[in-house]
């Protein structure tokens, strides 16, 4: 009886473990580079993001209303660049809204950076007035002054 009683209580500890246990790491983060990229800035998002998340992926936003300055190709290929030596950061242009962004990479948090307090007003908004459920963390992190 008391072998049976051992065996059944490790399986229940496997089965806990194993299938019932919630994350307690987020797995896929997303942070967003729009059309007026300061590299410095965000360069420092990412790499206090990457250590937050699993991997963390880039998205390069295509903006057609605006006319930035390099081109989303270009975009990609700096940040490329300067995270190349961050293993878990991915660059990946795209289209849209960041929503949708997100749910298609099955992201589990979302990263923002706050260069000033009207940034946080407006992250506020946008995060209160989204319509869409969403299922991933909203996460704002101040940049650091570079000079």
């Amino acid at each position: 009886f008391v072998s049976f009683l051992f065996v059944y209580l490790i399986v229940c500890f496997y089965f806990y473990f194993f299938f019932f246990k919630q994350k307690t790491a987020y797995e896929i983060g997303v942070r967003l580079v729009g059309s007026e990229m300061c590299i410095r800035d965000s360069y420092d998002i990412i790499c206090r993001s990457c250590k937050i998340v699993d991997e963390l992926i880039v998205g390069v936003l295509n903006n057609k209303a605006k006319m930035p300055l390099f081109s989303v190709e270009e975009r990609v290929k700096m940040l490329k660049e300067v995270t190349k030596d961050l293993p878990n950061v991915r660059i990946i242009p795209f289209d849209g809204l960041l929503v949708d962004f997100a749910e298609r990479m099955d992201a589990d948090m979302v990263i923002r950076g706050l260069r000033a307090i009207t940034d946080f007003e407006y992250e506020l908004q946008m995060s209160q007035t989204n319509h869409k459920p969403v299922s991933y963390t909203h996460l704002t992190l101040p940049t650091k002054r570079i000079v």
